[in-house]
């Protein structure tokens, strides 16, 4: 798929609606489908799965807690401190959407979990306390594997180009690195063989 034709694809992507959150209080997941981090579908429940990532395998489903006009949310009560790793699985357009963030339960939570094991999934190598300036790495992975020479494409909160500002190609073990030059939330983008997965970067001050 070209760069032209996927600024123009729908994108599944998920979006924290806090900075950080805390145990025993609900934790909020927006759900978006649109364009470059622009809504323009709202999707029925059904359409979606959105899940907690458990590193010892298996998943912890998420519930619905209402529609929004342009996202769904979803929602769960985290039980402990950490960095916790959200997943969303919608297929349809015969492609499968993969759409990945990872929040924070508690304060100074720096380290990224380890990864999902998606059929393609985009892991941050960076620390997850970034501000703008900083630059972000991630590495690609196809079925836990780095994916070298794939590519990357990257976006940001209110960009008003209708392409993505920033493209790289992945080094040898798989790695991106992107300048963090606007303040807000990043998506980054990658596609193959019939997989179009998303990360979202939250919260860049």
């Amino acid at each position: 798929m070209e760069e032209g034709t996927l600024a123009n694809q729908p994108l599944l992507w998920l979006e924290g609606t806090q900075s950080h959150y805390h145990t025993g209080f609900a934790a909020e997941i927006k759900v978006v489908f649109g364009p470059r981090m622009r809504p323009d579908r709202l999707l029925e429940p059904e359409e979606v799965e959105v899940y907690l990532h458990d590193p010892r395998g298996g998943k912890s489903p998420l519930s619905l807690r209402k529609k929004e006009k342009n996202w769904l949310v979803f929602s769960f009560l985290p039980q402990e401190e950490g960095a916790l790793t959200v997943i969303g699985e919608r297929r349809g357009e015969g492609r499968q959407y993969l759409a990945k963030t990872i929040i924070s339960v508690g304060h100074d939570i720096v380290l990224a979990p380890t990864p999902a094991g998606l059929p393609l999934e985009l892991q941050p190598l960076s620390s997850l306390e970034v501000h703008q300036g900083d630059s972000f790495t991630l590495t690609l992975l196809g079925g836990g594997q780095p994916q070298p020479e794939g590519e990357v494409l990257a976006t940001y909160s209110f960009n008003l180009e209708e392409t993505f500002p920033y493209k790289r190609k992945t080094d040898a073990a798989g790695r991106a690195t992107f300048p963090l030059e606007k303040m807000g939330n990043w998506l980054f983008v990658a596609q193959a063989s019939g997989f179009l997965t998303t990360y979202t970067l939250l919260r860049v001050r």
